[in-house]
């Protein structure tokens, strides 16, 4: 009973996990987006929704996750709550200040400050995931904290945030950022998913689809270095070995080769995306516009590879068996139940934001 329970206490766990990162990815992308757009253009209303529309979903994702955290994870909060308490107070503070500040600003008739406004927007929302980061980070790897009477107690607070785990967790949280932005944005290249008031000049979608592009190649030579750093002790297989041989060895394997088929065709979208008008077949169309779907997937599948995977059975170095929750099978698989629901309507939601189809306009290319 105790290994189903574990069972359905991670599988919520890691959903509504992966449901908030690839969100609040995306809207890290669309804030920074937003911040230049408001400098380079006066109106850009529709991107301002949008994002809008992102963050509240990713906030209601991120409020899904604690809750998660708190029912079904009661003696992990107690005895980490001394570490991720300041924590999380410090990011909810981020996030009302910013959107005091800037809601302030944005009231202003005054250009710079609006303009103002948006670079504050950024800045806080950056801030706030970076708090996400580091409380990730320190569940994966303790730094900074000792066990103390059964609670972690902060011993260096700098070590949190200077750890090489929250480097690299940042690392690919930027990389992921511009991988999903890039899909986004250049999906508007064949005008079939995205409404049109959010379409961009040629020369900042191919720009955006190249820092896409980057950000891929950034993801993989991660997913390589932490492989190669864990090999390097051990006989564990190296990043290479696992991608050639993995389907017929382990889940991880499997979703290894998934992952990796998934990333090449993120990048040959993106690619063609580069090429801007000049892709007229109907193939190079739907290649253009795979990545709007392959992109989360990819950023779901290198987060699992790097973070969730490899401390599947340790949380903050902690046995995870007797940190569950009590609750009955029945009760816990209820709980994965409305995660489930929750997602779903989350997606509901951002697919109305990203789908609605471009109106027809005569003499339009």
């Amino acid at each position: 009973m105790q290994e189903i329970q574990l069972f359905l206490v991670q599988a919520q766990t890691l959903l509504a996990q992966l449901a908030f990162q690839t969100v609040a990815v995306l809207g890290l992308g669309l804030a920074w987006l937003l911040a230049v757009l408001g400098v380079r253009f006066t109106d850009a209303l529709a991107w301002q929704t949008l994002f809008a529309r992102v963050a509240r979903v990713a906030l209601a994702l991120g409020l899904l996750w604690l809750t998660v955290l708190a029912t079904a994870w009661p003696p992990l909060l107690e005895r980490t709550g001394n570490v991720l308490g300041p924590v999380v107070i410090a990011l909810v503070a981020a996030l009302l200040l910013t959107e005091a500040v800037a809601y302030r600003f944005m009231s202003s008739v005054n250009q710079t400050l609006q303009s103002l406004a948006l670079w504050l927007t950024a800045i806080g929302y950056s801030v706030a995931l970076s708090l996400v980061v580091v409380a990730e980070s320190w569940m994966r790897e303790p730094v900074g904290a000792t066990l103390i009477d059964g609670r972690f107690q902060v011993v260096q607070w700098a070590a949190l945030f200077q750890s090489a785990g929250v480097i690299e967790a940042w690392l690919s949280t930027v990389f992921g950022a511009l991988v999903l932005l890039g899909a986004l944005v250049q999906s508007k290249l064949v005008g079939g998913r995205l409404d049109a008031s959010l379409d961009l000049p040629s020369g900042w979608r191919s720009g955006l689809a190249v820092l896409g592009a980057l950000g891929l190649l950034g993801l993989l030579w991660l997913l390589a270095r932490t492989s190669g750093a864990d090999a390097a002790s051990s006989d564990s297989p190296t990043f290479y070995m696992r991608l050639m041989q993995g389907s017929a060895s382990s889940i991880e394997g499997l979703a290894l080769r998934v992952l990796f088929v998934m990333w090449v065709l993120t990048l040959v979208g993106l690619v063609l995306g580069m090429a801007s008008t000049a892709v007229r077949s109907r193939l190079g169309q739907f290649m253009v516009q795979l990545p709007l779907f392959t992109a989360p997937l990819v950023w779901c599948l290198v987060w699992w590879q790097l973070y969730v995977w490899p401390q599947q059975t340790l949380v903050s170095g902690l046995p995870v068996a007797d940190l569950v929750s009590l609750q009955p099978a029945w009760v816990l698989a209820s709980g994965l139940v409305l995660v489930v629901g929750a997602i779903v309507a989350c997606a509901a939601v951002l697919a109305r934001a990203l789908g609605v189809p471009a109106q027809p306009k005569g003499g339009q290319a």
